[in-house]
């Protein structure tokens, strides 16, 4: 069984929410690693490109790809805590981050976010894919 078709089974509205700082898109992302945590990382430009010509991709999908590709982009594997931990990893504080600057049309904050750690070559790619996981989970 893929580890997509495993998170397809997860109520993802019924997921805990430890504290007020960690955000639904954060506790996805937590559980998108640990299902993905033992699959073969997969190429950054090679994903968004098959996702891009998908105009009706999930947001399992979506968020599979970055969980994937996210340590190809940033050049380190990224640290994502489990889903019942209330702090946030510096990780993860930078995708709630991007994905707040994202929905609030807020480019200039989404551009430096990106350029401070992402591979100025992926970061075309990783605001692809966060821009498709803010609209569904922030409906923009």
């Amino acid at each position: 069984m893929s580890a997509l078709a495993r998170t397809e089974n997860v109520a993802f509205d019924a997921l805990p929410d430890p504290s007020p700082t960690v955000r639904p898109l954060v506790s996805f992302l937590r559980v998108l690693a640990l299902a993905c945590r033992s699959s073969a990382r997969e190429d950054l430009f090679k994903a968004c490109a098959i996702l891009s010509h998908e105009p009706n991709i999930s947001a399992h999908a979506c968020g599979e790809a970055l969980v994937k590709c996210l340590s190809q982009a940033l050049g380190k594997r990224p640290i994502f805590h489990a889903i019942t931990e209330p702090e946030l990893s510096f990780d993860e504080a930078w995708l709630s981050q991007l994905s707040e600057a994202i929905q609030s049309g807020d480019a200039q904050s989404e551009h430096f976010l990106l350029r401070s750690r992402v591979h100025k070559d992926a970061q075309r790619n990783v605001s692809f894919l966060m821009s498709r996981l803010t609209q569904h989970f922030y409906l923009i």
